[in-house]
């Protein structure tokens, strides 16, 4: 995991995730300072709007967070089940979910470490 860390990029919160999508892929979810870095089990190359690595890893970078909102697992699409996803929407449209446990801490460390990469100077 050190190897794809840039220099001064530091860990803030790691945990397993799974990505939601037209597949459900389960790995380890990692936000540092600068990015969330998603790494899915097995060495498959993951094919999302993300930028994508062999290996199975995906980035979402901090500074294209537009919105990072609470979600539900739902059954059919539309029967909320369990309260335990996050959508996040990026400024290029691109849309990513995940299931995790501690869903409202995820959610205040990820707009946390959003705002102070966008406002350094506010750390």
């Amino acid at each position: 995991m050190l190897a794809i860390l840039e220099h001064g990029e530091v860990v803030l919160k790691d945990g397993r995730a799974s990505h939601v999508g037209f597949e459900t892929h389960a790995g380890m979810l990692f936000l540092t300072n600068r990015r969330m870095i998603f790494i899915r089990d097995g060495d498959v190359i993951v094919p999302l709007g993300g930028s994508a690595h062999p290996g199975g890893i995906m980035e979402i970078q901090l500074k294209d967070i537009e919105s990072c909102e609470p979600a539900y697992t739902t059954l059919l699409g539309i029967i909320p089940l369990v309260p335990d996803r996050i959508d996040i929407t990026c400024y290029k449209a691109d849309r990513f979910s995940f299931n995790l446990n501690d869903r409202e801490e995820w959610l205040a460390a990820i707009v946390k470490a959003a705002h102070d990469e966008a406002n350094p100077t506010s750390n």
